[in-house]
């Protein structure tokens, strides 16, 4: 799983690479969120990812981190490189809460959050750039796991229908209920 978050964080800094002030107030597939809020949700998740694969240990509630936050893109790409020198290292397992999470759901479920926002990044910049078929058709085989009927409407849009010939990519993306 530490490969597939590698490959997700190498993705995601492709999407964000170039984007400028000016178009933080871009829409995105997320509705009701700018790419500025996109970004600053995908800057918590890599902060979380850091802490649970640096320290084993994830806190309920994050730190205020405002006022590092105030640019979004830089703080992007300081919490991916330190996400992907922490990844190095095989992750061990973590807590949330204090509740066990093994290193390779942690990994697997970061590579799935980041991937899937820098598609929802690219889209947003109006870059067609599918996530790489080796990529997302590992995510697909555990995306599933992670969505059960009983948390999905909280997290994901409904699935949508992608042709049986789709890509990969598409087919990650559509699960996660964007359309592709």
């Amino acid at each position: 799983m530490s490969a597939l978050l590698g490959a997700a964080v190498d993705y995601a800094r492709q999407a964000v690479t170039g984007i400028t002030p000016e178009s933080l107030d871009s829409s995105t597939p997320c509705a009701g969120w700018d790419l500025g809020m996109l970004l600053a949700h995908l800057n918590d998740s890599l902060a979380a990812l850091y802490e649970g694969i640096d320290g084993g240990r994830i806190a309920l509630f994050p730190a205020d981190s405002r006022a590092e936050d105030a640019d979004v893109v830089d703080t992007f790409h300081r919490r991916a490189w330190l996400l992907a020198l922490a990844n190095r290292a095989r992750p061990a397992d973590a807590t949330i809460g204090g509740c066990p999470l093994s290193g390779d759901v942690l990994t697997g479920v970061g590579a799935i959050e980041i991937a899937v926002h820098g598609w929802d990044i690219a889209q947003a910049r109006h870059h067609a750039r599918p996530i790489p078929a080796d990529l997302a058709g590992e995510l697909l085989r555990f995306a599933p796991v992670l969505t059960s009927a009983a948390i999905r409407h909280r997290l994901f849009a409904a699935p949508r229908v992608v042709p049986a010939r789709a890509g990969p990519g598409d087919q990650l993306v559509a699960f996660l209920g964007r359309e592709p």
